[in-house]
């Protein structure tokens, strides 16, 4: 059995690192398309796709390091691990003075961020959920 799990195991760690190249990669060329098409306009609602993306690299992340000490995530780990990387991020765009903390739009921009953030955790975990369940049955 131990060597059965460990192939999947090995197995499971390869894609959760392909996933996380595959997400990378798509949030960059989302990036560049958004900066070059709405970096000069004031809503910046067409960046949240890249907090979507954040939270569901996050996930992955959080899934693929969990896999090297023989752990899962829960579903509600995978969404806790988007929203601090999320978290973390915020607080690098604060202290890096990427956006003004002292605007009125400052909270709404925060919180929307979040919440897209846990969308993508939220879509992994669901991936994962049901990858979960084929495997076991």
């Amino acid at each position: 059995m131990s060597r059965v799990f460990g192939c999947y195991h090995a197995e499971m760690q390869k894609r959760l690192l392909f996933q996380q190249l595959t997400i990378l990669c798509v949030l960059w060329l989302v990036q560049l398309f958004a900066t070059y098409m709405f970096a000069r306009t004031d809503n910046n609602m067409f960046f949240s796709p890249l907090h979507v993306l954040g939270g569901m690299w996050a996930a992955s992340f959080g899934a693929w390091a969990f896999g090297f000490v023989g752990k899962h995530l829960s579903f509600a780990g995978y969404l806790l691990t988007a929203l601090a990387f999320g978290v973390a991020w915020e607080l690098f765009e604060a202290f890096a003075h990427l956006v003004s903390p002292g605007s009125l739009s400052y909270a709404v921009d925060t919180t929307t961020d979040l919440m897209f953030d846990v969308l993508g955790g939220y879509f992994v975990a669901l991936v994962a959920q049901k990858f979960m369940a084929q495997k076991i049955t």
